[in-house]
């Protein structure tokens, strides 16, 4: 059979190139394809899938846009790379794909895959070398999937290619790689996606053996030596080891083991390449599968929500607020539950499988007001976005780490109402080396000594364990449900109050290694005392203030913010892709000299508009650069946020007859403007056409009244 029809074939490159050299064939990409996309096509699809799925898409500005996956949201594509797959019978394959301008690259690295990059439009200079200049370890690494890993330098005696519109360039694994677009250029890459038998063997031998009586059955009892004299092998202390392991391994000595293993090997493969028709029904263990109760599922969804209008979310309208939260509790718990059970799959050890059905048995146990009040916690929020990443990377460490500082979050909730399953242990993450932070109980357990990265919690009947290495303390499961106040358990170890407002259920954190991301700009940018208590007097004076001068947005201001981070540099530019993983968060520097009262407004404007941004598409680019007449230069989503939070504090100068500056936290750009920007910038869609026609209402009613 012909790879690349009457050029090559499959025998013959995979003989002569395949994991061993590049490959270079003017005009392949034709014959390969057999069809083509235009940039405009391509654009399209990167749109779709980020719609769906917009981790799957990085963009830089309107300079370079990378699309993974992106034939998942093309048929015509699809179709291509299912008939390459079953040429090359190769089961894991998708294409991505790079648009970009004059100069502009992702950047040199290396991939854990075979590509066969296919130029479609334009010219790209690729720069490749062998991979005998990465360590080890380091391949090792990556293809253990650590994301950590696969950036390189090109040094200057790499291999050049040009390639143009039509021509075919293989990039074996592990090969250094860089590609320079000259002018504007699309190229896409058939991507074979490798494996290794840690993750695709091992879980077939785990299946075949969960039916084998000697690895399904308890294991004996054997002594074991004690651990800090070591054992001795010479004196025998590792026979009865040895004894238990002969007998387990004599398994795999065995023709029906094997021929079992190499069968269900080979039928899930076939079944990745060919389709489910091909592949006899497999079974599967309950431990293999998450276990959600649909029922409640359905029940904590409620019942269809009503229809809301855009438009109305311009304005504060608390009933309006509360459906859009509604919605937004929905996405959230949908994007969830997914990743939930996708991690699941993707976990290799025992006890964090069983962990995370704890964690989801335990919240089936919540009402629907305190999950709702959880699921829009900025560390929640951002929680869903790091765990869909980490699956994308397909990663198990950092899924493991993920889920541990999930587990801090949601203890608290579970504390709270008492809820703990009896003798599970709940494994959570450390906030700081010297604290673990319970936001919404308004506490934090605080050491003299560093504390470990993670420990577990368990419940034995009417008390709750802590455990700490070789130490465990016992506290009553009540005294979590008394409310905040100073205890010290040990010499070194004490339960202290956080900077909490009960009334608004806001908590104001001094530190916290989870905000760390946020803050990258610089080393230390958390807020120490004086300052911090100054700062939060401050915040309770201003909330006072806010309910005081505009009781709507105080209220709005309960809904939507559920954690104040204060930090001691000037403001940072604010991302705003990361900015909409922390819902419910207000961060500022009170070094700026600006009054709080404002930066809450601010915060609670942004926030609501990347909840708005959740549940409608505003924008068909979002990222796309619009500048304005004076030259500053926004992307499409950030003129809307500066238009939102312009008007919010508008509204504040109007309820307070003008006594609070509209300049405060805000920069002077007139609202006409903006609105004029991006009424004409083509990439609003009727939702967003909608929405501005609301800012466009409200700024008229408003400039009737300054």
């Amino acid at each position: 059979m012909d790879f690349i029809a009457g050029e090559i074939s499959r025998e013959t490159f995979i003989a002569d190139y395949w994991r061993k050299k590049p490959f270079f064939l003017k005009g392949g990409a034709k014959k390969l394809l057999q069809t083509s996309i235009s940039a405009e096509e391509f654009a399209r699809t990167a749109n779709t899938i980020e719609t769906s799925n917009p981790q799957m898409v990085k963009r830089d500005g309107d300079r370079l846009v990378f699309a993974q996956r992106w034939d998942s949201a093309n048929q015509r594509f699809k179709k291509i790379s299912t008939r390459i797959a079953q040429t090359m019978s190769w089961p894991d394959v998708w294409f991505d794909g790079v648009l970009a301008s004059d100069g502009h690259s992702i950047g040199c690295h290396y991939d854990d895959s075979d590509n066969f990059v296919l130029q479609q439009e334009g010219t790209k200079i690729w720069k490749l070398h062998p991979p005998t200049i990465i360590p080890q370890e380091e391949l090792r690494q990556r293809m253990l999937k650590n994301p950590e890993v696969g950036n390189i330098f090109m040094p200057e005696n790499a291999i050049q290619f040009v390639l143009e519109p039509g021509d075919l360039l293989y990039i074996p694994i592990f090969w250094p790689h860089w590609g320079v677009s000259e002018g504007p250029s699309l190229s896409v890459s058939f991507v074979c996606n490798t494996s290794n038998a840690v993750r695709e063997l091992i879980p077939v031998i785990r299946e075949v053996l969960s039916h084998e009586p000697l690895w399904w059955e308890p294991l004996p009892m054997f002594p074991v030596p004690n651990y800090e004299k070591g054992m001795d092998l010479a004196k025998g202390d590792a026979k009865p080891l040895e004894s238990v392991m002969d007998n387990l391994l004599d398994v795999f000595q065995q023709a029906s083991f094997r021929q079992k293993v190499i069968q269900s090997w080979w039928e899930r493969r076939a079944e990745r390449i060919w389709g489910s028709h091909q592949q006899k029904e497999t079974p599967t263990s309950g431990a293999q599968h998450l276990a959600i109760d649909k029922d409640w599922v359905r029940k904590i969804s409620g019942p269809p929500l009503e229809a809301i209008n855009v438009k109305n979310l311009v304005s504060i309208y608390p009933a309006t607020l509360q459906t859009l939260q509604r919605y937004t509790f929905r996405i959230y718990l949908k994007r969830f539950l997914l990743s939930m059970s996708k991690g699941f799959g993707m976990l290799n050890d025992y006890r964090p499988k069983e962990y995370l059905q704890t964690l989801l048995s335990t919240m089936q146990r919540m009402d629907a007001a305190s999950l709702t009040e959880a699921f829009h916690c900025p560390e929640f929020t951002s929680w869903i976005k790091r765990f869909a990443e980490a699956i994308q990377f397909g990663y198990p460490p950092r899924l493991e780490q993920l889920l541990y500082q999930m587990g801090g979050f949601w203890i608290a909730y579970f504390l709270q109402k008492d809820i703990l399953l009896e003798q599970k242990e709940y494994w959570v993450s450390r906030s700081t080396s010297h604290t673990w932070q319970l936001p919404s109980l308004g506490m934090e357990l605080v050491s003299d000594h560093e504390l470990p990265e993670v420990f577990p919690i368990e419940k034995q009947q009417a008390d709750i364990l802590i455990k700490l290495g070789d130490s465990c303390y016992r506290l009553p499961a009540s005294f979590f449900v008394q409310g905040a106040r100073k205890v010290q358990i040990s010499d070194s170890l004490r339960w202290e109050p956080l900077p909490f407002l009960p009334a608004e259920k806001v908590a104001i954190i001094q530190k916290h290694d989870w905000y760390k991301p946020l803050l990258s700009h610089r080393k230390e940018a958390f807020l120490e005392d004086p300052a911090f208590q100054s700062f939060s007097q401050q915040v309770v004076k201003a909330i006072h203030q806010l309910k005081e001068t505009w009781p709507e947005a105080y209220k709005e201001f309960r809904q939507s913010v559920y954690t104040i981070l204060p930090y001691d540099s000037d403001l940072p530019s604010k991302d705003s892709d990361d900015l909409r993983m922390y819902r419910g968060l207000a961060y500022f520097s009170p070094s700026a000299q600006r009054p709080i009262l404002p930066m809450l407004l601010i915060e609670t404007a942004r926030n609501r508009l990347h909840a708005i941004m959740d549940v409608f598409q505003l924008f068909h680019n979002p990222a796309r650069s619009i500048p304005a007449s004076n030259g500053k230069e926004h992307q499409a989503q950030g003129w809307l946020e500066k238009l939102v939070i312009t008007l919010q504090l508008r509204q504040l100068a109007t309820r307070s007859g003008g006594e609070l500056s509209l300049e405060w936290g805000a920069e002077p750009y007139r609202v006409s403007e903006i609105i004029s920007l991006l009424s004409t910038c083509g990439e609003l869609t009727e939702n967003g056409q909608r929405f501005l026609e609301g800012c466009t209402a409200l700024e008229t009613k408003l400039a009737t009244r300054l």
